[in-house]
């Protein structure tokens, strides 16, 4: 049996090579890495399909709703809870005077995240109080009916000062 003689130097050079290659691999990876993590930073959010909602309770809240519009919004037996001012709305007309008397304090609501949603539930966090100082955290609740998307019930709850999620 014979045996080749490799001459070191062409030994080195192979091992040169594919260091090269896997250098040339891992520089790749990193730019492809990169323009991933670019082209995710300006691709814009996807949109959530509640923030309609709360933009519409928001604004109906806020005064900003006619009758037409509620009536689109709460169901004609919806119950809203004011767990802040400790009240309760029952049905549509209860609930249409309480926005109107609101609409005279000059009454705002802000809202200050992204709706969540589990099942027929969408929560999300406010701010509220006057135009001139929409300041107090809060947190809404509604239970959507099933059938038509309307609002069945409203529940408004105060949250503490270190839950406001806003800076």
């Amino acid at each position: 049996m014979q045996q080749s003689v490799v001459p070191l130097r062409r030994t080195w050079q192979l091992r040169l090579r594919w260091l090269g290659y896997g250098g040339l691999l891992v520089a790749v990876a990193l730019i492809a890495g990169l323009a991933r993590y670019h082209i995710g930073e300006s691709r814009p959010a996807p949109a959530n399909p509640d923030q309609a909602l709360v933009d519409a309770v928001e604004a109906a809240v806020s005064g900003a709703a006619d009758e037409a519009q509620l009536a689109a919004l709460y169901a004609p037996a919806a119950i809203l809870r004011d767990t802040v001012v400790e009240e309760t709305s029952i049905g549509l007309p209860a609930i249409e005077e309480r926005i109107a008397r609101l609409a005279g304090l000059d009454f705002m609501s802000i809202a200050v995240s992204a709706p969540f949603r589990h099942g027929d539930l969408v929560l999300w966090f406010e701010k509220h109080g006057t135009r001139r100082r929409p300041s107090y955290p809060g947190l809404i609740v509604v239970k959507l009916d099933p059938s038509d998307g309307r609002i069945l019930h409203q529940w408004v709850y105060s949250a503490p000062q270190w839950m406001d999620p806003t800076p």
